[in-house]
């Protein structure tokens, strides 16, 4: 049934290419279908042309990475994604033209999103990434705002020069709030491991108004999701630094911080470290009424690692490796 659907789903309305995608990644999720079904589903919407349809793709292939680079399939990963968006990437381009409808704008901010956050530092796009970013560098104007995420996020990637001019950047006394919350929320996608405890130390500093630390926090967790604790080490050995630079800031920005640093992935030992760690007396006293926020987070975790369970079992029978080369 689900090849029959893979194989027509095209053929379908839109709204219910949509709905199927979102059902089967809600069915993956929770055990009653799995990656190698879901795979070919979205090979077989490749040709679409809707941004409706790819937003649905898009937000089916977050959870899936997440497993997927758990499994260290990080390569066949952005093999897939490759494929998947040849078609539409060659259609929309890189750069806006006069023709665009609206459609067509916000489908070609899709398909570079996409890209960036899989195959970002693939070296055939760099000439381009380049490009574009010294035009940013020059002329904030320059780049459309819908493009300036996917370009700042391969730029950091591919250039660690590039993470010290976004410094330079985003340290400006008059820089523009949506420039900055672009530049933050894509600092933390630099390579190297060094530089992305850089991005965290970063945040501590006075220069970034409190409201604004989770954006770089976060993109240093998604960054390393399924493959390293990096944040979560990070929050522990600087747990003072961030209270005292959190001062008396609620308890929902506190939940923020947390969950930025400290959430994703799938290792049930990550998991358990968390709940002894904030179940301990003298941090339940340092976080107060974040109880609830660190007990969704575990309870996530969890629920990743249960999946990423249920993905190994089936690996011997050569579904996976054979979806993803779909």
């Amino acid at each position: 049934l689900m090849e029959r659907l893979a194989g027509g789903a095209l053929g379908l309305p839109v709204t219910d290419q949509i709905g199927l995608v979102q059902d089967v990644s809600a069915l993956t999720k929770a055990g009653c279908a799995s990656i190698s079904q879901l795979l070919p589903l979205l090979s077989g919407l490749a040709d679409s042309l809707n941004v409706n349809v790819w937003s649905a793709i898009a937000a089916a292939l977050g959870p899936v990475s997440t497993i997927l680079k758990a499994m260290d399939k990080d390569k066949e990963l952005a093999a897939f994604v490759r494929r998947l968006i040849s078609k539409a990437l060659k259609e929309v381009g890189w750069e806006p033209q006069p023709s665009d409808d609206d459609n067509r704008k916000q489908l070609r901010a899709v398909i570079l999103s996409i890209l960036a956050a899989y195959i970002g530092d693939d070296k055939s796009h760099s000439a381009t990434v380049s490009a574009l970013f010294a035009k940013f560098v020059e002329d904030h104007d320059a780049v459309p705002m819908d493009l300036l995420g996917p370009i700042l996020r391969m730029s950091v990637s591919t250039d660690e020069s590039a993470w010290h001019q976004l410094k330079r950047i985003a340290e400006s006394p008059i820089l523009d709030g949506i420039y900055l919350r672009a530049i933050y929320s894509n600092m933390g996608f630099v390579t190297s491991e060094r530089m992305k405890r850089d991005t965290l130390d970063w945040c501590l500093e006075p220069v970034i108004r409190i409201q604004d630390i989770m954006a770089p926090m976060g993109a240093v967790g998604r960054s390393t999701a399924g493959r390293s604790e990096l944040g979560w080490h990070w929050f522990r050995e600087n747990a003072d630094r961030i209270l005292e630079r959190l001062g008396s800031s609620s308890a929902s920005l506190i939940s923020y911080v947390i969950k930025s640093c400290c959430g994703g992935g799938c290792s049930v030992e990550k998991a358990k470290e968390i709940e002894e760690y904030f179940g301990e007396a003298g941090n339940k006293e340092r976080f107060p009424m974040v109880g609830r926020g660190v007990s969704q987070m575990v309870e996530e975790i969890q629920a990743n690692n249960a999946f990423l369970a249920r993905e190994l079992e089936l690996v011997g029978n050569g579904g996976l490796q054979k979806a993803l080369s779909t």
